[in-house]
C-alpha cells in the first residue's frame, strides 16, 4: 500500500537517472478499500487506519467493526469500490466470490486506482484485469496469488511493466506453528474444549480434501504426543492445512512435538 500511495515505482525503476521530485497526497487523502474482513482484512484495516489512511471495507454479510466504514452486499460492493483509490484483496476463495474483480467492478473503481490481492487468485477475473491494465483504468497491481500456481511463464501478467508478479509468499504456512495447532485441536478435542481456528466449510471455505488432515492427525496420535490415540474424527471435520507441500513440513514438525499426557475424557 504504501508503495503505491507514495510512488514508488517510478524511483525504484529509473534507469535514465531523472530526479522526479513530486509528492504524493497525505495518506488522509488517499482512500483505500478492503476486500474482506476477517482477520486478515481487520489486522490490514487497524495497520493503515494507524498510519491515517481512511479505510472503507466490505463483507458478504453485514459487519460493525471500531475505526471502519464497513459495507456489504452487491449494493455496498459498488459503495466501497467507487473511492478505492488503492483496493486490497482478502476474501477468501468460495463460489460467491469468485471473480469479484471482473470487468463491471473494475470500472466502479477510480480511473488510475491500484490493486494488490495476497488473498485468492479466482477472485480475480484476469481478462477483464488485463484490459484494464492495459486501457490505464487500472494503473498498477501486485498479485500474489493466482488461479493456477506456479504462475506459467507465457502468462501475460509477466509481460506487463505495471504488474508485479510474487510467488504467493504473502502469508504462508509455518511448519512450526501448524504443527502446534494441530496438536492444541487434538488436546482440546478430546477435553471438550472448543477447537481454534474453525473453518466453515459449509461456506465453502478450505474445498480441499480432508484426506491429508485425517492422516495428519493419525501420525500425531500415533507418535503418543498424548499417550494414546483419541478424537480422530473431530479434528478430520475440523482442522488441517490444504497443501501437499505444508502436510510435508507439518510431518516433520510433529516428530519433534514433547510427548504431552492428558487427562483422557471418555472415548
Amino acid at each position: 500500500t504504501l508503495r503505491y500511495h507514495l510512488g514508488m515505482d517510478q524511483h525504484i525503476v529509473n534507469p535514465d537517472h531523472i530526479w522526479r521530485e513530486s509528492h504524493p497526497p497525505l495518506a488522509q487523502d488517499r482512500p483505500v478499500t478492503i476486500l474482506g474482513l476477517g482477520a486478515l482484512g481487520q489486522a490490514c484495516a487497524a495497520a493503515l487506519t494507524a498510519l491515517n489512511f481512511p479505510v472503507n471495507g466490505w463483507s458478504r454479510g453485514p459487519k460493525q467493526i471500531d475505526g471502519l466504514t464497513c459495507h456489504h452486499g452487491p449494493d455496498g460492493l459498488k459503495t466501497a469500490l467507487q473511492n478505492a483509490e488503492i483496493l486490497i484483496l482478502l476474501l477468501p476463495d468460495t463460489p460467491e466470490t469468485e471473480h469479484v474483480i471482473n470487468a463491471q467492478t473494475l470500472t466502479q473503481m477510480p480511473r488510475g486506482s491500484t490493486i494488490i490481492n495476497p488473498g485468492r487468485g479466482p477472485l480475480i477475473e484476469d481478462k477483464a484485469l488485463l484490459a484494464a491494465l492495459k486501457e490505464g483504468q487500472i494503473s498498477a497491481a501486485c498479485l500474489d496469488v493466482f488461479r493456477v500456481e506456479p504462475l506459467p511463464q507465457d502468462h501475460p501478467y509477466w509481460h506487463l511493466p505495471n504488474v508485479t508478479v510474487t510467488p504467493h509468499i504473502a502469508s504462508g504456512t509455518r511448519p512450526t506453528t501448524a504443527a502446534e495447532v494441530l496438536v492444541e485441536n487434538i488436546a482440546r478435542g478430546e477435553t471438550g474444549a472448543p477447537f481454534v481456528h474453525l473453518v466453515d466449510r459449509t461456506a465453502g471455505y478450505c474445498a480441499a480434501s480432508l484426506s491429508q488432515d485425517w492422516w495428519l492427525t493419525r501420525r500425531a496420535a500415533r507418535r503418543g504426543a498424548f499417550g494414546r490415540s483419541f478424537g480422530y474424527w473431530q479434528i478430520k471435520a475440523q482442522a488441517g492445512f490444504h497443501k501437499a507441500r505444508d502436510h510435508r513440513m507439518i510431518r516433520q514438525e510433529i516428530r519433534h512435538i514433547p510427548r504431552r499426557p492428558i487427562q483422557l475424557g471418555k472415548l
